[in-house]
């Protein structure tokens, strides 16, 4: 039996990892956690899983693209961000010590996601009304009418997808 390329994936990023077997025109296939466990093909013998977003999976012995603890670091987006501001790649301003912050300011938990979990926050009595903790940090509200995530693999443009608001 050969091996198989495996994309790992769960919760919203399921869609973009289909869209990514289509492109491949099925030379991937989708491995996939639904809450309560994985869900293996039944011949299963993987040469390489591409790990889509999830930490969940645990693996060994198999060689893996986005590795689970590249995946766990992307989780705190304020390091994230300070990460890629470092690196020179544009970010908003972030700050940790939020009473740093000049408004008006989003305020948003590290690990946010789908547009939950954040505030605009345009002075200190709207501040004072928030219940927010260690773990929080204030982002320069970037004015947008669009965002769109680009998925790149070996180089190469795989993907582009206009995210909803």
């Amino acid at each position: 039996m050969s091996k198989s390329a495996y994309i790992l994936a769960d919760g919203l990023s399921i869609n973009h990892a289909k869209s990514i077997i289509s492109f491949t025109k099925g030379k991937c296939s989708l491995i996939y956690f639904d809450g309560y466990s994985w869900k293996l093909p039944l011949d299963f013998n993987p040469g390489l899983l591409i790990n889509w977003g999830t930490a969940k999976f645990k693996y060994s012995n198999i060689p893996v693209l986005n590795k689970r603890h590249f995946i766990l670091l992307s989780y705190n987006k304020p390091f994230m961000r300070l990460l890629l501001k470092n690196n020179n790649i544009p970010v908003p301003d972030t700050f940790i010590n939020i009473p740093d912050a000049p408004f008006p300011y989003i305020l948003r938990s590290n690990t946010h996601y789908s547009g939950k979990n954040f505030f605009v926050v345009n002075n200190k009595s709207e501040l004072d009304k928030i219940k927010y903790n260690y773990g929080w940090y204030a982002s320069e509200i970037y004015p947008k009418n669009a965002e769109y995530r680009v998925h790149v693999g070996s180089g190469n443009i795989i993907a582009i997808s206009k995210k909803k608001f």
